[in-house]
């Protein structure tokens, strides 16, 4: 199974997973042997690295995924809905986003501290005001975003709680 964790000291530790890039396999600790032709690996075994090095290219596990669709049901579901397809002319897409995939650390802020205003998403106005979710903690912030980056056609993406504690301190 492929499983990202996070330790008190920050330290990632990445498990069953397929790295593409070669440094990062270097760093995970894989075997020069398991870097294929075309630079990718999956590494057996459990390989500590850092938070940069999961910037790099690690995908969530799929118990942080669940617990992102979990919350996304109860907080987002009513404006973005269960396609991330949102409300045309009222709500943003979350779906293939280029505003939202353009910017993570934008996105954390979004979900801490609310949106309103005009912004165009997928070449589309929109003008809506989103609530701040101040009533999330760190880690279910950290979830949602991750389940938003890594759903409905987006390309991926983690977001530890520790950026979020870092967001939230900065507002």
């Amino acid at each position: 199974p492929r499983e990202v964790s996070v330790n008190a000291n920050q330290n990632v530790t990445l498990t069953g997973l397929l790295i593409t890039d070669p440094q990062l396999a270097a760093a995970a600790s894989c075997p020069a042997t398991a870097l294929a032709s075309d630079t990718s690996t999956t590494c057996s075994g459990t390989h500590a690295i850092t938070q940069a090095e999961v910037a790099a290219g690690a995908a969530p596990s799929a118990a942080r995924l669940k617990a992102g669709e979990d919350v996304y049901k109860v907080a987002c579901i009513a404006c973005h809905q269960d396609t991330g397809l949102g409300l045309p002319g009222a709500f943003p897409p979350l779906a293939k986003s280029d505003y939202l995939l353009a910017d993570k650390q934008r996105a954390i802020g979004i979900v801490l501290n609310g949106l309103s205003g005009p912004v165009t998403v997928n070449g589309l106005a929109f003008n809506s005001v989103m609530p701040p979710m101040s009533q999330l903690n760190d880690d279910e912030v950290a979830n949602i975003v991750t389940y938003v980056l890594n759903s409905f056609g987006n390309s991926g993406g983690v977001v530890t709680a520790a950026e979020v504690a870092k967001a939230r301190a900065a507002t």
